[in-house]
């Protein structure tokens, strides 16, 4: 009896992971070279094209609202960004976009680095067809938000 019960348990497992349609997310690279929250990066392989810009070009601020704009190319299904630094948990910062015309928008808030840091990547990632695909792009938020 303790046979058929493994080789049950074995089956169901083996059936759980065979039906997992969750794919592994397809990493295009880093933008370098460019400040997302002072002008609108992009990104162009050949077959991908991207951009993306975060507030209005002033600098953006944590614990400060500020709008997310982005364009894909191929228009993709569904556009998710996240905000994280390297080395350093900052938690979930992750925002759906919306679209709207060929765009895709948002309003996001950075959280405050308790280390001071100031080295943000935004991670933009798309899901089109079920295949999973993300770009990095680095920026810098003003620093330390100040109380008045």
């Amino acid at each position: 009896m303790n046979l058929k019960y493994f080789i049950v348990i074995g089956l169901f497992a083996l059936i759980v992971s065979c039906g997992s349609k969750e794919s592994a997310t397809t990493s295009l690279g880093l933008v370098s070279e460019c400040d997302s929250a002072i002008s609108r990066c992009e990104f162009d392989n050949g077959l991908v094209k991207a951009s993306l810009q975060l507030g209005d070009g002033s600098g953006i601020g944590e614990l400060k609202g500020f709008a997310v704009d982005a364009s894909i190319n191929p228009n993709p299904d569904e556009v998710i960004i996240s905000f994280m630094m390297k080395d350093m948990d900052m938690g979930p910062n992750r925002y759906r976009l919306k679209q709207s015309h060929n765009r895709w928008e948002g309003k996001a808030i950075l959280p405050m680095c308790a280390l001071g840091r100031l080295d943000w990547i935004a991670q933009l990632e798309w899901r089109s067809a079920n295949k999973k695909y993300q770009i990095e792009f680095p920026f810098h938020s003003e620093g330390k938000v100040t109380s008045h």
